[in-house]
């Protein structure tokens, strides 16, 4: 029996190109015809990576004669990368999700990477993650923006790959939430970045990074310390910023007429906003700002990226720590959930997914139609709005975490959205909101006349002028819809004196209804003038 490196299988993929396998029973590689025409030295160089030595002019003519003569081949699915393969889904460690009855075998044509195998189950991962989300609106901003990735698939053109950075001062917990999105699909503990990716390379290897997380995320942490000069740094995310808003990428292995395309969500932290790290025309600094979700953590924000400390925590910097280590003790399954329900629902009907997923997110742009800024930058929140309503739907998301809506509503601010500052203080919060839902409010007359209890419940508040003063009363459940960190609001309006409290054996920061409006119903009280 031959033991040495021979032809071990062939096949022609969906292309219809031809691969083959080539190596020892114990270690082989497969590679494209192609490759060897377009990139002889590379399969050269990975079959001697292999023991497979074809080294002189006379072995490789050889070599190529053998693959020449080979005549028969069988039907094959070559997966050169993860992400989508037709209905399939294969991930970064080599599994794959196929639809049900589709028992077409499939060649994995990439190196598998450790740090996609899935480490827990999901409710481990739900369970260990909860206190850092729940109400939290970055941390779940930033799970729901891992999940856009294999949901490009299933929207109309124009949707750019999306982009958001996380900015902020040293020690907010920047890196935390990387390594908390990344854990969606990936972890490492050995790594300060999780199961993201680092920016100390050339720009020609994003191309393998992005073509390697296609239809998922990649986190990158600090960004801004990319580059060895500021020239550079400047000409690098400019790159970045253009080529990843595009999907069109590097050629594909084994078919040298047609570039591979990559979609994916690109998740980046930095000490400084990428815009302000670029040389540039004002039009062309525009055009970034516009293809990029910018986040600002201000200097006296209390918390870092945490709205409140989490229960059970001395403080902001112990809750961090804590919530990167439970990314470290688990990964990758929310993806396998959420990719395996997407697998499912295309096999069963694909029209309807995309409907569903182009219905979710029209919602979510009317709501931020009165939103001055970016469409682009709007689309994206619209998306992210939607794979968050998908991952609590099927399973994947708690749904004490909130509602994508209020998600949405907290990130804002912290965008400039709208003209609102990164530092806006919670009483500019509470006013903003008065003036975008100035015709859902309704002004109370004096004497003060019933309320209709559909009315009550329905309606955005009331305005009442009362002793010289301008009070918004809003229902409970109406300022925990729309405020995703309505606890910390209330309890900074409370410390400032901003709301009318009711006395007693307890302090309550509810009021009854004034006599007359709407017996056995309680609301905030705040001043806003």
């Amino acid at each position: 029996m031959h033991s040495g490196p021979r032809i071990l299988d062939a096949v022609q993929d969906q292309h219809g190109a031809n691969w083959f396998r080539y190596g020892t029973d114990k270690r082989s590689i497969w590679f494209a015809v192609a490759d060897l025409v377009t990139a002889q030295a590379r399969v050269f160089g990975r079959l001697a990576a292999i023991n497979a030595r074809v080294l002189t002019p006379r072995s490789q003519t050889a070599f190529k004669q053998e693959i020449e003569d080979h005549a028969t081949f069988r039907d094959a699915l070559v997966a050169t990368r993860p992400g989508w393969l037709e209905n399939h889904f294969v991930f970064g460690d080599g599994s794959v999700i196929s639809p049900k009855g589709d028992g077409r075998e499939i060649i994995f044509a990439f190196e598998p990477d450790r740090r996609f195998k899935p480490r827990g189950t999901l409710a481990d991962w739900q369970k260990r993650v909860d206190p850092f989300v729940r109400q939290q609106a970055l941390a779940h901003f930033a799970l729901a923006f891992a999940l856009v990735g294999p949901l490009l698939r299933f929207i109309a053109r124009g949707q750019l790959n999306p982009q958001a950075e996380l900015v902020g001062d040293q020690e907010t917990g920047k890196s935390a939430i990387g390594v908390l999105a990344s854990s969606v699909w990936a972890g490492d503990p050995d790594s300060d970045v999780g199961g993201g990716e680092s920016l100390d390379a050339t720009f020609n290897s994003f191309d393998e990074v992005k073509s390697f997380r296609s239809d998922s995320v990649v986190f990158f942490d600090e960004a801004n310390l990319v580059g060895s000069s500021a020239g550079q740094r400047s000409d690098f995310l400019q790159d970045l910023i253009f080529k990843n808003s595009s999907n069109r990428g590097k050629r594909r292995m084994g078919d040298p007429t047609a570039l591979e395309t990559a979609s994916l969500a690109i998740l980046s932290t930095t000490n400084i906003p990428l815009k302000d790290l670029v040389n540039g025309e004002n039009a062309r600094i525009r055009a970034m700002h516009s293809r990029l979700i910018t986040i600002m953590l201000a200097p006296d924000r209390p918390y870092g990226v945490l709205d409140t400390v989490p229960p059970g925590y001395a403080s902001a910097r112990d809750a961090i720590e804590a919530m990167q280590a439970a990314a470290d003790e688990c990964w990758g399954t929310p993806a396998r959930k959420f990719v395996a329900k997407l697998v499912q629902r295309a096999n069963r009907d694909e029209d309807r997914l995309q409907r569903r997923i182009a219905r979710d997110i029209a919602r979510a742009r009317q709501a931020l139609a009165d939103v001055p800024g970016s469409a682009r930058v709007k689309k994206t929140l619209a998306l992210v709005a939607a794979a968050s309503g998908l991952a609590s739907a099927w399973g994947v998301f708690r749904e004490a975490w909130g509602s994508p809506t209020a998600m949405i509503d907290a990130i804002l601010p912290l965008t400039g959205a709208g003209g609102l500052a990164a530092s806006i203080s919670p009483i500019g919060r509470v006013r903003s909101y008065v003036e975008q839902h100035r015709d859902g409010l309704i002004e109370l007359p004096d004497p003060i006349k019933p309320v209709q209890i559909k009315v009550f419940e329905s309606c955005a508040g009331f305005l009442r002028h009362h002793k010289g003063r301008t009070e918004l009363l809003i229902p409970g459940d109406r300022l925990r819809a729309e405020f995703h960190d309505h606890e910390t609001i209330i309890h900074a309006l409370n410390q400032d004196g901003k709301i009318r409290t009711e006395n007693g054996k307890q302090k309550k920061l509810t009021i009854k209804t004034p006599r007359g409006m709407c017996i056995g119903k309680r609301v905030y009280c705040i001043f806003i003038d």
